[in-house]
Parts: structure tokens; sequence; C-alpha cells
């Protein structure tokens, strides 16, 4: 009898997209502030400004199709994002990239992310909150915590 292992592609395809839509987007808004700027896909981060050969500002894209799920602070795709910004950039880095994670999910109530939404940003909260997150996912596979939390500022 046949395998029923799926080579489907599907979501992956959707989340390709989802990135160059956001950069499109990213272009249009931003290219009055930054006329030398430039935008890259999958270099820096899934999409990037560059200014000057360098990333300014790293947007991580979460595609979630037909999903009610939310976003909390002991989920994989916060968990892997901010292991990928660690890996990859300095975090204590004051004048580092400013980094942002865009998803198709609402951010739970009381969650880190609920506390860094505009226009009432409360990044110290944020802090508080991953801080006591990442110690219940330790260890946990992808979603472990990274190493010591950056400074989490505002512009």
């Amino acid at each position: 009898m046949a395998s029923q292992v799926s080579h489907d592609a599907s979501a992956s395809a959707l989340g390709y997209l989802y990135q160059a839509k956001w950069a499109l987007l990213e272009l249009v808004r931003g290219s009055s502030e930054r006329p030398d700027g430039a935008i890259s896909l999958e270099l820096h981060d899934d999409v990037a400004w560059e200014v000057a050969d360098r990333p300014v500002d790293l947007l991580q894209t979460k595609l979630h199709q037909r999903s009610s799920r939310t976003l909390g602070d002991r989920d994989d795709d916060l968990w892997r994002t901010i292991r990928s910004w660690m890996d990859t950039h300095d975090p204590g880095d004051a004048e580092g990239p400013w980094l942002t994670l865009v998803t198709t999910q609402h951010a739970r109530e009381g969650s880190a992310a609920a506390a860094l939404r505009s226009p009432s940003r409360e990044p110290a909260v944020a802090l508080r909150l991953l801080e006591e997150a990442r110690g219940s996912v330790e260890g946990e596979g992808d979603c472990r915590g990274p190493g010591p939390l950056p400074r989490v500022v505002g512009r």
C-alpha cells in the first residue's frame, strides 16, 4: 500500500508570498524616509531594511492560515524569532537593528507581545513576562529560551 507522506509545500509558498507582500508594503511606507535604503528578503531576516549595507530594521514574518490561536509568551513562533535575532545580532548593541515580529495571530491578552503593541508600549512589562516565560520553556527543543534577554527599549 502506498505511503501517505505529503509533499505539499503550499504552506511554505504562502509564507514566502507573505514575506514579499510585507517587503513591498515596507518599501511603499518607508521609501520617503529612506531614499537610499534597500529591502532584502531572507538575507538578514525574513524582510530587512538596509542602509549603507547595514541592516537597520528586521522583520520576522509568521503566516498562520485559518488559525484562531493567539500569540503567547511560551509559543514556538515567539521563541524561535528571539533565538534567531540573538544568534545573528548582538543583543546588547544599542545601535543594532530595530526588531519586529509580524504575525497573523493576535497578541494574547496579558502577553509580552500585547505589552509591546503601540501606542501603549510597556517594554519593562514585556521583558518581565518574557523572563518569566523563559524559565518554563527552557529545554523544550526549538522554543527553549535563549541566553540573557536583551534590554527591551522603545523608539
